[in-house]
């Protein structure tokens, strides 16, 4: 399990980095369109993430409830 979060944790902070990314590249004169996809493919990439994360943390979490 500690493994799970650490990955968890590099993952999510690996995600937010991106997402500075795309604000930073914005900044530095990246079009609108796309910017666009850019936080489109990232929105996706930070759902499948913290859909996996749930459903790991889940099983955990209910197998110690008796």
């Amino acid at each position: 399990m500690k493994t799970t979060k650490l990955f968890s944790r590099f993952i999510t902070l690996f995600l937010l980095l991106l997402f500075g990314m795309a604000i930073g590249a914005k900044s530095g004169g990246l079009d609108t369109l796309r910017f666009s996809i850019f936080l489109v493919i990232l929105g996706v990439l930070s759902w499948l993430h913290i859909k996996m994360m749930r459903k790991k943390f889940a099983r955990y979490h209910n197998a110690a409830i008796p």
